[in-house]
């Protein structure tokens, strides 16, 4: 919930205090004493702000830090009044006095809200009239007192957030004059107290990413004001109570990541504003109620399951009869109540892994609104309803690991212009593919392996020009594989068209897919040669095997390293030297008779100027299949090199050590520096990063960079081309973005970075190409990825400004358990996350922090330094969208 901004008026200034209104009215004045912050309503004010002419609230912080505090006032307070309040142990606490003069524009009515940035200490008893105490990520000893209304603060306080605390121990059940609860993210155990169902006036309850055990108590039904009820990650059991249906006014629901079993109760019909329905990750079982109907409201609905999926998804196997298996971890069962239809609300649907049968209902053809739909690993049969089409607004369709039939119905993608990852893998789907996929413009990722598909691949599937992965394998489908696709221009991840039957050779313009890393076109009946494929310098995996293909493969350093396997089954096929080789010998050894004079000449010839040019070049080293010159004047760039490339980069160490000047620098980092550096066979330019020689922390931040980055492919995460080691030089090579970092564009005065380039819709665009590339790491790399150090200068921009997340010197792997060791600190600063060093836990509120930091960052052109590195005061959060 947010707090309300000031009353309408003009601000006046003075000491230690702001004071909105106008003259006859209520006021809001703020003071600021030290790291004492006081809010509270003054009955007058004159235009003029005077020391003698109001009460005064002031406050001295003892010690090395301040622990806690505790605030005394009076109400119309005349002449000199003084209250204290001591919190605290030792050397850290914190002292706070109130006093009042008298004077003639009267005096401060009442403290409203207290919030106290501590270090660390220990939360006691006070006395007083605050209404809200917010402490946000820090250090508290203990647990939270029992009696905390009624003697810490006053029987006043109505708001209590103490959020990111440590706070431990079970919660006390005399909270009974709160609006708002907020204790996520501590360490308090025991049960939900039931006594908190006596807070008649409570809105917000939120104890999420705790410990908390036993059921939910049927007495919250009572909070007929609730409007926020957020359980998740907790290990609370038992059923879902149906007197929840009583708290009419709910919006949001987040049960997720607990232990709630039976089934969801019919009476959750009744919640007609609920927003928000999370109950993924638990152990519930039944059917989806028919109920759920009356949601009207409903925006987002996650009913999936965390167990791992099974089967053969994603390899060539030609296993397109196995369907990977739902997760059995008490799944819901039953079909999806066509009820549904009625939630028009709907923006997000996910019921993956569960034992979800029967058809998918024609009604979902109504949720004109819905975004991401996942229905993934459940049994789910019959055909995909046409309705479906008039889901215009769709982006994320996951149906894969079903048992679906039927055709796709003609005209179903006619109108998805939005549409980015379709997977309906694993499935019963035959028919052919319809020609309008070829209206999907914004289709990214197509996955439609594992089915029963026939007929041709379509002409049209050419015209989804931002594919970077298709997957047609292990279906039936038949003829040459289209000219088009060899025209994608973003095809970069994988094309799989193994396990057909497609035949003919391969297309010429095969040759265009330069960024194409993976090809799989193994079992068909595809004949001709591979020459169309010898442009491909990108790719690190490649299997044409079982075909009928015949020539010589081509002479490049991929294909001299291609393992037998991936060429088997190909008889006509040679890889060194073809069958015919022998008689050409015969032929080749007369005619070397013949010149042997000839070549003799030729050979002194060339030995006479290798002589006379052998002081002026030094031994060739191979650099990854590709010689290089080695010029030896820098002891840095002597071998023995250790490389590996991931895409073909023809470089020598001369032309590294040619590209490592001042001149070329082009950035400058913790752990070394980057250099523009050019191919000198193409000309093209990459990025080249420098690590500092003899420097631990350096190396460490090298190994990350080269054992995270290579397993990542996404548009907006920058591409690892390779690397090089040896004794005293590391080297990362990069693709080259023109337009430096987010950083420099917004630091910049003038020149190409000004201007238009600086619009609102290029920075929405940047911090829209950050997020996606953070969820990518977050929620579709397995395990996960933090980066860790997100900020504007590690945010490269692309020729059109395309956002690139780089610098992945610190990330780490989001391992599971709860035994793994707290990562190291880590982080820039101005995008570290309050209470980071205190908390200490590997999760990924840090880098959301610095995401929104450094969204504000880029659309509010402020210097990051000047902004303060602290939690907003309304003690929401924002919660990570469900698994």
């Amino acid at each position: 919930m947010s707090r309300p901004g000031p009353r309408k008026g003009r601000e006046i200034r003075g000491w230690g205090a702001g004071v909105a209104g106008v003259q006859g009215q209520i006021y809001r004045v703020r003071q600021v004493v030290g790291e004492l912050q006081i809010e509270g309503d003054a009955s007058w004010c004159d235009d003029e702000w005077q020391e003698s002419n109001s009460k005064q609230v002031a406050g001295r912080v003892r010690g090395a830090a301040a622990a806690a505090a505790a605030v005394r006032a009076r109400h119309g307070v005349r002449g000199r009044r003084a209250g204290r309040g001591r919190a605290g142990r030792g050397a850290a606490g914190v002292e706070a006095h109130a006093a009042g003069r008298r004077g003639e524009a009267g005096g401060l009515e009442g403290v409203r809200r207290v919030a106290v940035p501590v270090d660390r200490g220990v939360l006691q008893r006070g006395r007083g009239r605050v209404t809200e105490l917010s402490l946000q990520f820090v250090d508290l000893h203990g647990g939270v007192p029992a009696d905390l209304p009624a003697s810490a603060v006053g029987a006043t306080l109505t708001r209590l957030v103490l959020t990111g605390t440590n706070l431990t121990g079970p919660i006390p059940p005399q909270l009974s004059n709160l609006k708002n609860l907020l204790l996520w993210q501590n360490n308090l155990v025991g049960v939900i107290p039931p006594e908190l169902g006596a807070c008649a006036g409570l809105t917000v309850l939120d104890l999420s990413m705790n410990g908390l055990t036993g059921h939910i108590p049927a007495s919250l039904g009572n909070l007929t004001s609730l409007q926020e009820l957020q359980l998740s990650v907790n290990k609370v059991s038992g059923p879902i109570p149906a007197e929840l249906a009583r708290c009419t006014n709910l919006t949001d629901l987040e049960l997720d990541n607990n232990q709630i079993s039976g089934a969801i109760p019919a009476e959750i019909g009744k919640l007609t504003a609920l927003r928000m329905l999370y109950l993924w990750a638990n152990q519930l079982t039944g059917r989806i109620p028919p109920n759920i109907g009356g949601c009207a409201s409903l925006e987002s609905l996650d009913l999936s399951q965390s167990g791992p999926s099974s089967g053969c998804r994603g390899s060539s196997s030609c296993c397109s009869s196995t369907i990977p298996s739902p997760a059995r971890y008490h799944p819901f069962s039953g079909e999806i109540p066509p009820e549904i239809g009625n939630c028009t609300s709907l923006v997000r649907f996910r019921a993956s892994g569960n034992n979800l049968a029967g058809a998918i209902p024609p009604e979902v053809g109504k949720l004109v609104n819905l975004s991401f739909f996942d229905l993934s690993s459940n049994r789910l049969s019959g055909a995909i309803p046409a309705e479906i089409s008039g889901c215009r607004n769709l982006t994320f369709v996951d149906l894969h690991g079903n048992a679906i039939a039927g055709v796709l119905p003609p005209g179903l993608f006619h109108d998805m212009l939005w549409l980015q990852y379709l997977d309906l893998s694993y499935n019963s789907i035959g028919g052919a593919i319809p020609s309008d996929i070829g209206k999907l413009g914004s289709l990214i990722k197509l996955v439609l392996g594992g089915n029963r598909l026939m007929g041709q691949i379509p002409q049209e599937i050419g015209s989804c020009s931002r594919l970077q992965l298709l997957d047609l394998g292990g279906n039936t489908l038949s003829g040459a594989i289209p000219a088009s696709t060899g025209k994608i221009p973003g095809l970069e991840i994988a094309l799989n068209l193994s396990c057909n039957g497609l035949s003919g050779a391969i297309p010429k313009e095969f040759g265009g897919l330069v960024r194409l890393g993976v090809l799989d076109v193994s079992h068909n009946q595809l004949s001709g040669d591979l020459q169309p494929l010898s442009a491909l310098q990108n790719l690190v995996a490649l299997n044409v095997s079982f075909n009928d293909f015949t020539g010589r493969a081509p002479a490049t350093a991929f294909f001299a390293k291609l393992p037998t396997s991936d060429v088997e089954g190909d008889p006509g096929l040679c890889l060194s030297r073809c069958p015919g080789d022998a008689s050409e010998r015969e032929r080749a050894a007369r005619v070397a008779t013949a010149v042997l004079v000839s070549a003799l000449v030729a050979l002194l010839t060339a030995a006479a100027f290798l002589l006379v040019g052998r002081h002026r070049r030094s031994s060739s080293v191979l650099f990854g299949g590709v010689r290089s010159d080695d010029d030896g004047k820098d002891a840095e760039m002597l071998p023995p090199w250790d490389v590996t490339l991931y895409q073909k980069l023809e470089i020598s160490v001369g032309d590294v050590a040619r590209s490592l000047t001042p001149a070329n620098v082009i950035g400058q980092g913790w752990s070394g520096s980057m250099y523009r550096a050019s191919v000198p066979s193409t000309g093209a330019a990459i990025a080249m990063k420098r690590f500092r020689s003899c420097d631990e922390a350096s190396a460490e931040a090298f190994a990350c960079e080269v054992g995270v980055l290579p397993r990542v492919r996404h548009l907006n995460i920058v591409r690892l081309l390779g690397w090089a080691a040896n004794r005293r030089t590391r080297l990362l090579f990069y693709d080259y973005l023109p337009n430096g970092t987010l950083g420099g564009l917004l630091h910049s005065t003038g020149g190409s970075t000004g201007g238009a380039v600086v619009e609102w819709e290029v920075r929405l665009s940047i911090a829209i190409g950050v997020a996606e590339g953070l969820a990518y790491l977050h929620h579709d790399c397995a395990p996960a990825i933090l980066h860790r150090d997100v900020k504007a200068d590690n945010i490269l921009l692309g020729e059109r400004y395309e956002a690139c997340l780089a610098d992945f010197g610190l990330a780490r792997v989001a391992e599971d358990g709860a035994n793994s060791s707290p990562p190291p600190f880590a982080g820039s600063y101005g995008y570290i996350a309050p209470g980071l060093t205190l908390c200490m836990h590997m999760l990924r509120t840090p880098t959301h922090y610095c995401l929104l930091i450094m969204s504000w960052y880029s659309t509010a052109q402020t210097e990051l330094r000047q902004a303060p590195a602290t939690v907003g005061t309304s003690g929401r959060r924002t919660k990570p969208a469900s698994h």
